[in-house]
């Protein structure tokens, strides 16, 4: 009942934008344009993680980077009357030209800015204790592309600057420096992701997952290597005004990024390793689009009723489906999210249903017991079968949602309103397809639900272009 292969993959449905948020450095023309007092300063630059790997670094960056760098401020000199040189943080762009000339014709430090890559590699991992719905859309691929690209121009930098000892010792450094972050970035999502697929009936995929982070790594610093070699945007820099930016490890690095033909998951599965990084990724990105749906507030026992979970577990088995059948993650892999998707649907009424016969023993209120009444399972199936059948017949995911959501809505006005999650999901069906709608042909209201998840099945599309899986996410 719960087996989707066999599907056939789903079709487009309708181009709508994808949403991507975009970052403003503190010296950008958009940051000017928004004042230069206190609180538009401390906004400007609250629109930036405090996590190197979460931005984008650009040549204003790097002249950014290089004008802040030119303050100081030591504690312990404070303290004793030194003297103390602040920079402005929000410099005019008249000023910032003027340092721009000033890097152009005296150049940056050529050796490695031990502090700045350390600072910039602090943060960089994942919290093994997180709930999975905290993987963010592309935080494995952009950590593990920047840590590669990162290490590959550190690397470089010190093979170019320095010989002998002093060039085994920074290289060691550097060794280390990497493989702590590695470590960080492979404990801490192996272990969100490996905890919820064991909370889930999968176990013994937590080693697996780590082994392939680690190897896939290892791979993709190969690949930037090559891609070092003769890079035409670098080579393009020198004997130029703009060379000084070949000293920044941290633009050459983004440049590496931005030149690479391939995506980040791009290498194959090594004898030590039993997936890709790809694999990795789109397993991260849909074990966290599963756990949202337990997300605390998102769904609970007064509001899920037995239609719209069926609903959303066909979201689930559809977008597994296309992940199974896209060229972009391994046989092996398919399998696993096949696995996933089944025990998570499982356990999940298991654990719904845990829940209502809890809140039936203690009963404090009149209608309690009919108020938590137990799931009808069949209801679920129903709803999932049918959507399902209508994937099938049509290959179009919002197709079948769409006739999914018809005959859900039916089934849930029939049902007995005796318990509380039937009585609070009208409003929830009434608006499916917008605020008002008197027949479900009026899909096309902007305020309804059918177009959250119409919008969340494009981002989910438009991540697998290229290769890339991001944005898996079933919630609506």
């Amino acid at each position: 009942m719960m087996n989707i292969s066999g599907v056939s993959a789903a079709t487009n449905y309708a181009a709508v934008q994808s949403s991507r948020l975009t970052q403003l450095s503190s010296g950008s023309t958009a940051a000017k344009q928004e004042g230069t007092d206190f609180y538009s300063i401390q906004k400007n630059l609250l629109k930036r993680s405090l996590c190197a790997s979460d931005n984008d670094y650009t040549k204003e960056d790097a002249i950014m980077k290089q004008w802040n760098k030119q303050g100081s401020f030591n504690l312990y000199d404070y303290m004793n009357g030194g003297k103390v040189k602040l920079q402005d943080p929000n410099p005019s762009a008249e000023v910032l030209r003027e340092f721009e000339k000033q890097l152009q014709t005296s150049g940056i430090q050529k050796e490695v800015d031990w502090s700045g890559l350390t600072s910039d590699l602090r943060g960089i991992g994942f919290d093994a204790d997180a709930a999975a719905y905290t993987i963010g859309a592309d935080d494995f691929s952009r950590k593990v592309d920047y840590l590669a690209s990162r290490y590959v121009a550190v690397e470089d930098k010190i093979k170019s600057t320095t010989t002998g000892d002093t060039q085994a010792e920074q290289l060691k450094k550097l060794d280390e420096l990497y493989q702590s972050a590695l470590g960080e970035i492979a404990d801490g999502y192996s272990g969100i992701v490996g905890s919820f697929l064991e909370e889930n009936g999968v176990n013994g995929e937590r080693e697996k997952i780590y082994a392939s982070i680690v190897s896939g790594v290892g791979s993709k610093i190969e690949e930037y290597r090559k891609g070092l070699a003769d890079n035409s945007t670098l080579e393009g820099l020198r004997g130029t005004q703009d060379q000084w930016l070949l000293n920044d490890d941290a633009y050459v690095a983004s440049v590496l990024r931005g030149s690479a033909s391939t995506p980040v998951n791009s290498p194959a599965k090594s004898a030590d390793a039993p997936y890709t990084l790809n694999d990795v990724n789109a397993l991260g990105q849909y074990v966290s689009a599963l756990s949202a749906m337990e997300k605390p507030n998102n769904t609970n026992v007064y509001t899920m009723d037995e239609a719209r979970i069926g609903l959303d577990f066909s979201m689930i088995a559809m977008k597994a489906d296309t992940l199974r059948n896209s060229s972009s993650i391994s046989g092996t892999m398919a399998d696993l999210l096949q696995k996933t998707a089944d025990g998570f649907m499982k356990s999940f009424l298991d654990r719904l249903d845990s829940q209502l016969s809890a809140s039936r023993k203690v009963g404090v209120g009149v209608g309690d017991q009919a108020g938590f009444a137990a799931l009808d399972r069949n209801m679920v199936w129903n709803v999932y079968n049918q959507t399902m059948q209508h994937y099938r017949d049509s290959g179009d995911a919002m197709q079948a949602l769409i006739k999914g959501a018809e005959y859900g809505a039916a089934k849930a006005s029939a049902q007995s309103a005796g318990a509380y999650r039937h009585q609070n999901s009208v409003s929830y069906w009434t608006n499916f397809f917008g605020k008002g709608a008197s027949h479900f042909g009026a899909y096309e209201s902007s305020d309804s639900t059918f177009q959250k998840y119409l919008k969340d099945w494009a981002d989910f599309q438009s991540g697998l272009i290229g290769g890339e899986v991001a944005g898996v996410d079933v919630k609506a």
